[in-house]
């Protein structure tokens, strides 16, 4: 393995470790917020659109595998769940390419709306509860409001990032 690979690796892991350590200690102690934007799933979600599926789909994994470890009782719901989001977005690349800014974003609230049906599906419909109205005004669309801010303000950052990390340096 040459060291710009393993260099790519240090730094994408760090990137997702304070992902994780600012959506759940950071953003979560804000009071006036009472909700956290979804970082993993935007790193998520910019991996697979800017890299590729694979790539999205090892960060979604192990993105997912550090919320489940953490804060869930089943090891593996979150970590399935962001690899597939890792895996379509990667899809998504390869049919949608822009340099815009607005069909990734766009994309990225298609992934939000998927990440939060299947939580729904999960946490509520499985467990008999089908109070869509709360679900939807209470923990969708603030979550869903900081993810849609924290994915403009890091989209452009983070994949201009990717593509830095992607070219190989001369020998």
């Amino acid at each position: 393995m040459s060291l710009y690979r393993i260099r790519n690796f240090i730094i994408t892991a760090v990137l997702v470790v304070l992902a994780f350590v600012l959506q759940t200690t950071v953003f979560s102690r804000i009071h006036f917020l009472g909700y956290a934007p979804n970082l993993l799933l935007v790193l998520t979600f910019i991996y697979g659109y800017s890299d590729s599926r694979i790539v999205g789909m090892l960060i979604g994994f192990f993105s997912g595998l550090l919320m489940d470890v953490f804060f869930c009782d089943v090891i593996g719901y979150h970590a399935l769940v962001f690899l597939l989001i890792g895996f379509v977005s990667g899809i998504w690349n390869s049919l949608f390419y822009s340099d815009d800014l607005y069909i990734p974003l766009l994309l990225l609230v298609l992934s939000d709306l998927f990440y939060h049906a299947v939580c729904f599906v999960v946490w509520y419909v499985l467990k008999a509860r089908f109070e869509l109205g709360y679900y939807l005004i209470r923990v969708m669309l603030p979550e869903f409001l900081l993810t849609f801010i924290a994915g403009l303000l890091l989209y452009k950052p983070v994949s201009a990032l990717i593509y830095k990390l992607k070219e190989v340096p001369e020998q």
